[in-house]
């Protein structure tokens, strides 16, 4: 992405820059960790944005990987710039969660993103099979069957991605048409 180097954009940029520190150091000090922390995100996020400021986010990036619970906040970035990383500390903490109690959906996240990019187009399909009803709480299930259909396909599973594309498009079609009744009977009902 190309970032506007005009004086009035560094000058709205620095500004948001010290509002996101100033917002994730309040909400950290509110004991509001988890809004403190998104915060923290976009000030990141904007430091990643900017070339004189890229090196300084993916210094901050690679910290935050070291440590398992704040991985999670941060791996969607570190994919998203490039950033290297060892998964080992995020996937110690995704394991530890799931055994002891569940992920949240951010965490279910940023396994799901552990597994697309860490694993084999066979593994990333089993996983995004046995766990459908639990990724469908944070995926739609369109993003859901695409993965799916995607993952079958980089695994050389046709028939398998075939079946579940033919299933998808069974299925959204019977959801149009239920969707063409309801808006037709209100129509029809309006003029009664």
């Amino acid at each position: 992405a190309e970032t506007l180097q005009r004086p009035e954009a560094t000058s709205h940029r620095n500004r948001a820059l010290k509002s996101f520190d100033r917002a994730a150091q309040t909400m950290h000090r509110l004991g509001e960790s988890r809004r403190g922390g998104v915060a923290e995100e976009w000030r990141i996020w904007l430091l990643l944005t900017d070339p004189s400021t890229r090196q300084t986010g993916q210094e901050l990036v690679a910290c935050k990987m070291t440590e398992g619970s704040s991985a999670v906040e941060f791996v969607e970035l570190a994919y998203g710039f490039g950033i290297e990383f060892d998964s080992a500390p995020l996937e110690r903490h995704l394991r530890i969660r799931e055994l002891s109690g569940g992920l949240s959906p951010q965490e279910l996240n940023a396994q799901l993103s552990l597994y697309r990019r860490t694993r084999s187009p066979e593994e990333l399909a089993r996983f995004l099979e046995s766990q459908q009803e639990t990724l469908r709480t944070v995926l739609p299930p369109k993003v859901h069957s695409f993965l799916l259909i995607e993952a079958l396909i980089a695994a050389r599973q046709l028939d398998r991605a075939s079946l579940i594309l033919t299933e998808f498009v069974f299925a959204e079609a019977k959801t149009s048409r239920s969707q063409s009744r309801i808006v037709s009977s209100q129509t029809t009902a309006k003029w009664i």
